[in-house]
């Protein structure tokens, strides 16, 4: 199914330690809708499987079983050798950052999680689906 369909590259985990992890198999794609394709055949295929969500992707349906994410670009004057960020790593590095601002911060009317989700609404990031929004800046094809 995935040779026919125009993922560019995919892993798997390849121990017990792997295949325990919610990300246990990614497919990577540059475009949405063959990924849409992909996910529909997948969820057929992948019928009545128990599903162990990724944290801070976006569903693709109602299971759980299936959801997408981006790498975000490069930042501007970001250190070489951190390497790229993951979106679940870009995610979560900017909620800690923001939590950390908002508890020095306590003069703020806002909790600091409410806090933290502003700050990446004001990211475009969807904070209910964990998807990106339009004028996020996603890679280029």
């Amino acid at each position: 199914m995935l040779q026919d369909s125009s993922a560019h590259f995919f892993k798997v985990g390849r121990s017990a330690t792997g295949l325990l992890r919610p990300d246990k198999l990614v497919v990577y794609f540059r475009d949405f809708e063959p990924l849409e394709q992909a996910a529909r055949e997948l969820a057929i295929r992948l019928s009545g499987c128990a599903a162990h969500g990724v944290p801070f992707t976006a569903s693709l349906g109602d299971d759980g079983l299936l959801s997408w994410g981006v790498d975000p670009l490069p930042e501007k004057g970001a250190l070489s050798w951190r390497g790229p960020e993951s979106w679940r790593l870009w995610v979560t590095n900017r909620l800690a950052s923001a939590l950390v601002s908002a508890r020095k911060n306590i003069t703020g009317t806002l909790q600091p999680w409410q806090f933290a989700l502003e700050r990446l609404r004001l990211e475009n990031v969807d904070t209910i689906t964990w998807a990106p929004r339009d004028g996020f800046g996603l890679p280029s094809a």
